[in-house]
């Protein structure tokens, strides 16, 4: 029996509960109505959704019944409860997170739509409320807490599908376990997204709501009262989840049971197989396995034909009879004209356009879309291919660790002096300041100390002011050593996202031709024509000194615009058929140099139209003459048998395209020889063939 005062500290607790869950319904209350025609309206039609009203009234009706009503229980019952609450936790958890995942489309019948969860195979729905209740017995075990446990997981898995849910929607795919590496970079960039709250993730956080709300109307359900009880409780659920993933996840439970990731549409897998499930099989992926057949041997043999070209004496100075060479990769540099039929109120990129009619140039398949730019960057510096790798994986957060090949490193082997990096943003971002040296690289300019102050567009630095730095730092470093120089740069103007407002923008270019105006899509179109003008600049200046100079540009990804654009452009298919999508991962590249005429290709090659950026790094080294490793010249070879390769697939010379996984291709085993070369670099340092790299 409780005496006076402890039941007038159990009335002030509640009082101060209730109050808590009455403030935060009002202000949800009030998002609700803020956010109504994100919510209620139907966003083609503009009609209003029923459905999603009859939900949200009903729920809320629900959250505010238990919010005012207080309950009482005798021990006997409250135990009851608790571990009838803790038993159907999992099933409540699971429900929330698809309904924040879910989309209601016409397969699905009325009733499911109604309820927002449409019908999982059987056996996939298992396997995720087994997943859940691995996490539900790790917080039970930890808080000694049969309510507070499963509150944690729940508050977990909801936030997780929500989050998800907005980065499907800005950059087009969906998280798996390796995005969780590039959290810091994703902090960084965030506030340029606006977020908008839809129906389904107020559905979600409702549901939440109402979840938390039964958690401070239960007895608290504590497992063991004594000190040691508690200990004995985390180390059992500890205990249980490190069997439970051991056995599901790290294993090919999950594989084996069908559950399948599609990194070109990862959201699909999510929607088919269910958040939990598709979130674990991540997990495994996100660990590359050892090809078949590899050995330090197997390796060996096949780099054996391809030697390295002679490189200079150690400790040899190199005259100036050798390029200059600039790579600037630009941040979201496309022309997404190419992807269907509309036109523009003017070209976006009419200099760089007139420049690809005189010098070598042509279409470069990146492996990302709309954002990991360290993942174009990992591609373009070392050669190898993210085809091999799980595509939703960064090697820069996750695989470089020490000293890896690269093409800084190559430059710096020929007598190339500079062999700076420049990135005018966070140079913590994908752990550039600490890749960056690996690599190669001697300086890494970021916008901590560049030495000319940089112009803002938008929220990022601008190109222009970018281009000014590169060559500020050209003058100092180039013109006072004795050898040909190196620079790569990353620029940052053009990065997501397009749909806010700012004060120093104004959007100059429009579509024509479309059903409606898409705001991102001018605003784009716009930061385009703002980049090809800062080309203009910088080639101008490069056209004026007397060092033979190699300028490479290439742009590192697409930008990831509205699904309603791109249907209205591609149609459906660029969403279920692979090859479709290899689309939207095409941009511009071009070998500019002040040492050749008008009209005629460096070193009298000729163009390279189709390639992808694994292998462009070899193209460069080809067109501007330098002698090649082993590997540039393998991976030169290769593109003959295998043109095109990325995450998504591959076109042989055959004209076919493929899928990476595919057995049966005629160019599968080639595709395993260069799998078994990257892994051999990339993982197996201590046998690591050096010389070939």
């Amino acid at each position: 029996m409780m005496n006076k005062n402890d039941k007038k500290k159990e009335e002030k607790r509640r009082y101060y509960i209730s109050a808590f869950w009455q403030i935060l319904a009002l202000v949800l209350l009030v998002l609700c109505l803020r956010n109504g025609q994100e919510i209620f309206f139907h966003q083609e039609s503009g009609s209003i959704m029923m459905s999603h009203v009859l939900q949200i009234v009903i729920l809320w009706l629900v959250a505010y019944i238990l919010i005012f009503h207080s309950f009482s229980f005798s021990d006997k019952a409250g135990r009851i409860l608790s571990w009838t609450f803790f038993i159907l936790s999992p099933f409540y958890i699971f429900l929330n997170m698809e309904v924040v995942t879910t989309t209601p489309a016409q397969e699905y019948s009325r009733l499911e739509n109604l309820i927002g969860v449409p019908a999982l195979h059987m056996k996939w729905a298992l396997i995720n409320l087994l997943l859940i209740l691995l996490l539900v017995l790790l917080f039970t075990g930890l808080t000694n807490s049969l309510v507070w446990g499963p509150a944690m997981a729940e508050l977990l898995c909801t936030a997780f599908s929500i989050l998800n849910l907005y980065v499907a929607d800005f950059r087009g795919n969906a998280l798996s376990a390796a995005d969780l590496a590039a959290w810091g970079t994703a902090l960084d960039v965030a506030p340029g997204y606006q977020l908008r709250l839809g129906f389904r993730p107020f559905l979600g956080i409702t549901l939440l709501v109402i979840f938390m709300v039964i958690v401070t109307k239960m007895p608290d359900g504590r497992l063991f009262s004594s000190p040691q009880g508690h200990v004995a409780a985390a180390v059992i659920g500890l205990l249980l989840f490190t069997a439970g993933t051991k056995v599901m996840i790290l294993s090919p439970f999950l594989s084996d049971y069908g559950v399948d990731i599609s990194y070109f549409n990862t959201m699909r897998s999510y929607r088919k197989y269910g958040t939990a499930a598709t979130l674990a099989r991540s997990v495994r992926e996100a660990k590359p396995e050892r090809p078949k057949g590899y050995s330090p041997e197997t390796a060996k043999t096949i780099a054996a034909e391809y030697s390295t070209d002679t490189m200079p004496e150690p400790g040899l100075e190199q005259a100036k009879e050798e390029p200059n060479v600039i790579v600037v990769m630009l941040e979201a540099f496309a022309d997404i004209r190419k992807l269907g039929d509309f036109e523009t109120s003017e070209d976006p990129m009419p200099y760089f356009h007139s420049l690809e009619e005189k010098y070598p140039s042509g279409t470069v398949y990146a492996s990302t879309l709309g954002g990991m730019t360290a993942n174009s960057e990992f591609e373009f510096l070392t050669g190898h291919s993210m085809a091999f790798l799980p595509s939703a994986s960064v090697p820069f957060q996750l695989y470089i660790r020490a000293e890896l090949p690269s093409m800084a490193s190559r430059m710096k082997e020929l007598g190339y002096t500079g062999i700076s990096a420049l990135h005018p943003f966070n140079p913590a971002n994908y752990r550039r300041d600490k890749v960056y040296p690996l690599l190669g690289f001697e300086t890494f300019y970021s916008r901590d100390n560049l030495p000319e102050k940089l112009d803002m567009i938008r929220k990022f630095p601008s190109d222009a002011s970018d281009f000014k730095n590169l060559t500020r730092i050209y003058e100092t470093e180039a013109q006072t050593q004795s050898g040909p120089w190196y620079l790569y740069n990353l620029t940052v103007q053009n990065h997501s996202s397009y749909d806010l407002d700012y004060d120093n923008f104004s959007v100059k270019i429009q579509a024509t031709g479309l059903s409606k105006t898409y705001k991102e899509l001018g605003q784009y179109l716009t930061l385009v024509k703002y980049t090809d003008d800062a080309i203009r600049s910088l080639i101008e200046y490069y056209e004026g000194i007397e060092e033979p100079t190699v300028i490479l540009l290439i742009g590192d990804h697409q930008p990831k615009l509205p699904g309603k654009f791109y249907k209205e452009i591609m149609g459906e298919d660029y969403q279920s058929n692979a090859q479709a999508a290899m689309a939207l991962y095409q941009v511009p590249y071009l070998i500019w140099t002040n040492a050749m005429q008008e009209g005629q290709a460096s070193r009298q090659e000729p163009k390279q139209d189709i390639t992808s950026m694994n292998y462009l790094q070899a193209v460069l080294m080809k067109e501007t003459g330098l002698r090649m490793t082993g590997y540039q010249k393998y991976l030169l070879e290769l593109s003959e048998k295998i043109p095109v390769i990325n995450t998504v697939g591959y076109w042989g010379s055959d004209g076919v395209f493929y899928e990476n996984k595919d057995t049966g291709s005629p160019y599968y085993q080639d595709l395993m020889e260069y799998a078994i070369l990257e892994y051999n670099c990339l993982y197996d340092s201590a046998h690591r063939l050096e010389n070939f790299f």
